[in-house]
């Protein structure tokens, strides 16, 4: 099997390298008229096969999700967003669809799934308030030289730019805060299997260790990640000799840190509302009956 993986990235290599000598044989000296869709394709390709190889038939689903998630952001996102509906509502609506959608293709349909959705999707809702928050707080409009550029050709919409940050962040939240809820949900699933008879209090405890082991990767991704963003932006900055202080209050910084920052925030409360929700719907139970003041200890809550 080992040797299969091996000989399929060797061809996988063999046919970037043919690949690379052909753009670079046909290139054109314009970038601006260098077509680069069939580039951009054939990139994503192989990201696909590099999920299908690794991942087994765990990767077949992903796939399958990551192209369902592509139509929905598409054909509900940005068609609902262009025909004038609330960017909140359409934000958290998407968000809404992906993790399900997500969550239902790689796990399955179960109370653990609907667990891990219930706390990554409120960790994004946080994410996105806290965003309007801070962005209303640090004066952000949402706008930027390219976006003042291109506006200029608007004719099918006004757009709420100071929106649009709401919109970015509970986006860009979706996989990390999926990320934690499944790490937490999978973590008390194996401790429930070992001791069933798990009280809320007990769940919610473990949910919250399994959770703090993930913070510190976790927050620093989705930190690290923007900061990717905009790092060539501040080197060129600091080239030209400008104020580290100055470079912070720019707009298209400020708003990148503000994302950041929230979002970050919103992946952490991902943590305790995953960890609760899992609790609340996997905790051990107590049957009563009425014609006796005993208590009879089950697995599920109910009154005779």
């Amino acid at each position: 099997m080992l040797k299969k993986i091996t000989l399929i990235f060797i061809a996988i290599l063999l046919m970037m390298n043919m690949y690379i000598g052909v753009i670079y044989a046909v290139e054109e000296t314009n970038q601006e008229q260098f077509q680069r869709t069939g580039h951009i394709i054939f990139m994503f390709l192989l990201f696909i096969i590099a999920i299908i190889l690794v991942g087994g038939k765990q990767g077949i689903r992903a796939t399958i999700s990551l192209i369902v998630n592509f139509f929905v952001l598409y054909f509900v996102l940005i068609k609902l967003v262009f025909a004038g509906i609330n960017v909140f509502f359409v934000s958290l609506l998407t968000s809404f669809l992906i993790m399900s959608i997500s969550f239902f293709i790689i796990i399955g349909i179960n109370r653990k799934t609907i667990s891990g959705i219930i706390g990554s999707f409120l960790g994004t809702l946080i994410s996105g308030v806290l965003a309007v928050i801070f962005g209303n707080i640090t004066k952000l409009s949402g706008v930027n030289e390219e976006i003042i550029q291109l506006s200029s050709n608007l004719k099918t919409i006004d757009f709420n730019y100071r929106n649009l940050i709401f919109l970015s962040v509970v986006i860009s939240s979706i996989g990390i805060c999926m990320d934690i809820g499944i790490a937490i949900i999978n973590g008390l699933d194996g401790i429930r299997s070992k001791s069933e008879d798990s009280s809320l209090k007990e769940l919610f405890k473990n949910g919250i260790n399994v959770g703090r082991n993930l913070i510190g990767t976790m927050s620093n991704t989705f930190i690290l990640t923007y900061i990717g963003g905009i790092i060539k932006l501040i080197l060129i900055y600091k080239a030209c000799n400008i104020q580290m202080t100055y470079i912070i209050n720019k707009e298209i910084i400020c708003e990148l840190i503000v994302l950041a920052i929230a979002g970050s925030i919103g992946v952490i409360c991902t943590i305790p509302f995953t960890a609760l929700s899992y609790s609340v719907i996997n905790r051990k139970k107590t049957i009563y009956k009425k014609t006796s003041e005993n208590k009879i200890e089950g697995k599920r809550s109910l009154k005779i």
